[in-house]
């Protein structure tokens, strides 16, 4: 087992939401902590004379101290005083967070790492009875690159906006929701090139002001500096981001926006397909990247396999193989491991496993049906009603009620829970405009409650549930996949919406499509380079199967620009029929949407682009996954990694400490971890703290 430290080494893997020490309050509610064991603390105490056991009260001292630092360790002691004496008793020291830095168990010294600002709570604890106060350290950063001391202070002064009317923000938008573990931004902006340029970030414990040589719209942040970043804003406190350039010896700027960043990591794989990547000789593959990994997309299945479905945990691909005259030739499913390898299975002659819904534990598959019309890898399956069937043999599942022999479900999914399933239904309307929800037991194989979900004014394609199974996002457009309808051949528009299941009204999610607008209109776009040319160009959306930081996370394919390096001056549909794959706009975006909605207001925000994911080709249908759970004992990150659910720290046989996987600790279930209820996580007492898909999460923004 690898060792761990409390710097900023530790800084990802904490940052998907694990603690280190014992859990203590929350320390950025504006409490304040008195430092004090108080009266409330448990009978039991500490030998102060060497003789019997006395019920001791203590205090901690000093109380909510404030540091300051520049990039180097600074020190904090602290003690526990007898109340209301000078007499210092040995305590048991522990901090809530790591990211700052660490505190001696025994010792009582905090040191702080000097890069991470924000407050961490320190707690001592004697016999039974604890004691807390704050700690808050201020950050700031500079890194001059190699600019002088007289050019650094003419970029921070700033200058008119006058000196360029185009400079403005291309990349990334304003109010963006960023999750941590993220790789860094590329930061694009408009007008002239920069022969100088400044990026200042500032949170409320933590400022860093990057400046950078000459550039051509574009600057790269350091890794190691964004995470400092991210792990040092949280709960509400945003990040104010101002850029400023000097351009020909003129100053301009700074502009400015704020983004959010949310307190926890992307969990699984995102497996999306694409036509033209040069890793499998120019043709189509399904690539998988992790969003928060530092590796770029590698192909998963060559041979141009696309028309892909993945289980939400991770085990198990349905897709078409062997393409050739506009269909997959064959079909077939393929196992991954838990290094993310896949395996070949079962095949089928036929491209009848394409698009098809896995069940979330991969035990069954509902193929997609290819009658009342035409999608782009089913035309070999013509005449292919929708069949529960078993995805190791393909053979149709015995015993299934409720299920007629003649559905025409398309595109369908289940939810992340396996307890209800949805579907373009083609029966109910032939035009492709009907979304239509079932119940599914899946102990019985019963299929029940069909409810007509919702009925679209344009095609109602790719539906995919929230975690909660509480609404169901889809994309709403003109056209599909460049046959006839579902997907985003040359010339169609499409936006992505949600369908309220218990309500059945559908709202507008204008923020994640590039606008400015409610839960009922779209408004006005904030799109960089205008609606006419990057808006209504989002298609095709999949869903992480559980909740992280606050938020639930949606990737999908959009063709807007991507900043400089993708501007509006690129096509976005490719050559011409056949080829329109190929446009390097088509690409795969993420946005948050809030966990609990606020009546007539958009919850969703601005998207990012999905790091690590090829730029020359044309990428689509990104299938967000679990990966493949680890067994006890196996490390982890959190408890949706874990086989049984639960991942906590443990001395490895080096004499370090990492987290494992383990059975079900005393106590309550951290965020990610399995729960039944909200009552069996940590914090759920009197919070927003949800158990949602059997994960417990944070029930709101933060």
């Amino acid at each position: 087992m690898s060792r761990w430290t409390l710097g900023i080494g530790l800084a990802v893997a904490l940052g998907a939401g694990l603690a280190v020490g014992a859990c203590g309050s929350d320390s950025t509610d504006g409490s304040s902590p008195t430092g004090s064991s108080g009266d409330n603390g448990s009978s039991g105490g500490f030998d102060v004379d060497g003789g019997g056991v006395a019920d001791v009260e203590f205090d901690i001292s000093p109380l909510n101290p404030v540091l300051t630092a520049t990039g180097s360790p600074v020190s904090q002691q602290f003690h526990a005083f007898a109340k209301g004496t000078q007499q210092e008793l040995p305590a048991s020291w522990s901090l809530d967070v790591g990211t700052l830095g660490d505190i001696q168990v025994n010792g009582g010294l905090f040191t702080a790492n000097g890069f991470v600002g924000g407050v961490a709570m320190v707690t001592a604890k004697i016999g039974s009875r604890t004691a807390q106060t704050s700690v808050t350290v201020n950050v700031s950063l500079v890194d001059a690159n190699g600019l002088s001391a007289g050019d650094q202070s003419a970029l921070t002064a700033g200058g008119p906006l006058t000196g360029d009317s185009a400079f403005k923000w291309l990349y990334p938008y304003d109010a963006t929701v960023f999750p941590r573990g993220l790789r860094s931004p590329l930061i694009q902006f408009a007008g002239t090139n920069a022969d100088q340029a400044l990026v200042r970030f500032q949170s409320k414990h933590f400022t860093y002001d990057a400046f950078f040589g000459a550039s051509n719209g574009h600057v790269a942040l350091d890794e190691n500096r964004w995470r400092t970043i991210t792990q040092s804003a949280s709960g509400s406190d945003t990040v104010k981001v101002s850029l400023t350039k000097k351009s020909g010896g003129v100053v301009v700027g700074p502009v400015e926006e704020t983004w959010t960043i949310a307190p926890a990591s992307l969990q699984g794989t995102v497996y999306y397909n694409t036509y033209d990547t040069p890793q499998a000789g120019g043709t189509g593959a399904i690539l998988k990247v992790r969003p928060g990994s530092k590796d770029d997309a590698a192909v998963l299945q060559a041979g141009c396999s696309v028309c892909h479905s993945v289980a939400a945990n991770g085990t198990v691909i349905a897709t078409g193989i062997d393409w050739g005259d506009g269909d997959p030739k064959n079909s077939g499913m393929f196992s991954v491991d838990k290094s993310g390898n896949a395996t070949a299975g079962h095949a089928q002659p036929k491209g009848a496993y394409a698009f098809a819904a896995l069940t979330p534990d991969a035990k069954y598959m509902m193929t997609h049906s290819n009658n009342g019309g035409g999608v782009r890898g089913l035309t070999n399956a013509s005449g292919q009603y929708s069949t529960l069937v078993d995805p190791t043999t393909g053979t149709p599942v015995p015993g299934v009620q409720g299920w007629g022999a003649t559905e025409q479900a398309q595109m369908p999914s289940f939810s992340p829970d396996g307890k209800f399933i949805v579907f373009n239904d083609r029966k109910v309307d032939n035009t492709g405009k009907s979304l239509t929800m079932m119940s599914f037991d899946q102990a019985t194989l019963t299929f029940s409650a069909a409810t007509a979900l919702w009925s679209d004014p344009h095609f109602a394609a790719w539906p995919a549930f929230l975690p909660d199974s509480k609404a169901i996002v889809f994309h709403s457009g003109s056209r599909s996949d460049t046959v006839i309808d579902f997907g985003t051949q040359k010339g169609n528009n499409g936006d992505i919406y949600l369908v309220d299941v218990a309500t059945k009204q559908r709202a507008a999610l204008p923020a994640l499509n590039g606008f400015n607008g409610t839960d009922t209109a779209m408004g006005t776009p904030y799109l960089p380079y205008g609606e006419a040319a990057e808006g209504h160009l989002n298609f095709e959306p999949t869903v992480l199967p559980v909740a992280s930081g606050g938020y639930f996370w949606v990737v999908f394919t959009s063709r807007r620009c991507y900043g400089k390096l993708l501007p509006a001056s690129t096509d976005p549909w490719g050559t011409g029929p056949g080829t329109d794959e190929r446009s390097p706009r088509k690409k795969l975006w993420v946005a948050a949407i809030d966990i609990n909605p606020t009546p007539g207001k958009d919850r969703s925000h601005p998207a990012f682009y999905l790091p690590g994911q090829e730029l020359g080709t044309g990428n689509m249908r990104g299938f967000w996954a679990l990966d493949p759970c680890h067994a006890n004992g196996e490390s982890c990150e959190s408890g949706d990694e874990c086989c049984g659910g639960y991942c906590r720290q443990a001395d490895g046989a080096d004499g370090g400490t990492g987290f494992v996987c383990t059975d079900k600790p005393s106590g309550c279930a951290q965020d990610f971890e399995k729960c039944t209820t909200a009552a069996d996580c940590c914090g759920s007492n009197g919070s927003s703290v949800q158990c949602i898909n059997g994960h417990c999460a944070s029930g709101g923004p933060k």
